[in-house]
């Protein structure tokens, strides 16, 4: 799945580099702007207006690994339904703040609470206190890890509210989870191997780049691999999280569908049982049919 994933990205970011680097440049500068208005209600403008461009660029991958002819069409593609582009991906955000925050203040709340029942019990007090730390220190960490997965989880909200014009802004989270089930730890995956390959090849370059009298030439390298990393990172991990996108999601748990085969026959074993159709009794004693009159035969 996730070589696959890489392939497809792979293939299509080869075929139009200045393409899709071009409408990624033109969503970040509309993004920019869209920050620089100050004034209140033009400020709500500007962010909802970057927002929907935004997810226009996942209309973008998506036609570009169809090998469809990309261009700003698609990127503005979101204000056909802007309100529900828009209130899903708000939702989505939302939800992530619930997943990161709630972490951590129930993680701030555990150790409160040990830390006041450690108050009446003198020079025991530090021991609730320190167990209370790490009670709370594993519960933020907890959800950290929750909010790693949800985030996973709703990696797919822009895709599907750019492609299922009968999805409404609340569904699409719920679809999203759905989509994604059997595909986040690739997904996951696939970003740290990149951040991996990244991280190592930049490494490498800088140790070259201390080499004398030749290490200028790596340093050269160096600036250009970053400078290309930045420019199309971003477009690199949209395309094959597209990618992911359009693979067939995993089906629904065995125990899910046990429990769906378990109903379904305690339905077929308790339904009211069809009553047969009348028939007529047959007639058992039928009257004994008289043979033929033959005048040649003598009667008795």
């Amino acid at each position: 799945m996730l070589a696959q994933a890489y392939k497809r990205a792979f293939s299509v970011l080869a075929k139009k580099p200045i393409r899709l680097w071009g409408l990624s440049l033109l969503a970040a500068i509309v993004g920019f702007f869209a920050g620089l208005l100050t004034a209140p209600f033009l400020s709500l403008v500007g962010i909802g207006f970057a927002i929907v461009v935004s997810a226009g660029m996942s209309k973008v991958y998506l036609d570009a690994l169809d090998n469809k002819e990309i261009n700003s069409d698609q990127l503005f593609a979101g204000f056909k339904r802007m309100w529900t582009v828009l209130g899903g991906m708000a939702w989505k955000a939302l939800w992530l703040f619930i997943w990161l925050v709630g972490s951590l203040a129930v993680g701030g709340l555990v150790m409160a609470l040990f830390a006041a029942l450690g108050v009446g019990f003198g020079r025991a007090a530090g021991v609730f206190s320190t167990i209370g730390i790490v009670l709370g220190v594993i519960v933020m960490l907890a959800g950290f890890v929750c909010f790693i997965i949800k985030t996973y989880a709703y990696k797919f909200v822009p895709y599907i509210l750019m492609t299922r014009e009968d999805v409404s802004a609340t569904q699409a989270l719920r679809l999203s989870v759905q989509l994604t089930r059997g595909k986040k730890g690739a997904m996951f995956l696939a970003d740290l191997l990149f951040g991996v390959i990244v991280g190592v090849a930049s490494g490498i370059l800088a140790a070259l780049s201390a080499i004398p009298y030749i290490g200028g030439i790596f340093a050269i390298v160096l600036v250009l691999f970053v400078v290309i990393v930045m420019l199309f990172s971003e477009i690199f991990q949209g395309l094959y999280n597209a990618a992911f996108y359009q693979m067939p999601a995993a089906p629904a748990p065995a125990q899910q569908n046990q429990f769906a085969n378990q109903f379904q026959q305690f339905q077929q074993q308790y339904q009211q049982p069809q009553q047969p159709q009348y028939q007529p009794p047959q007639q058992q004693y039928q009257q004994p049919q008289q043979p033929p009159f033959n005048p040649q035969q003598p009667q008795q």
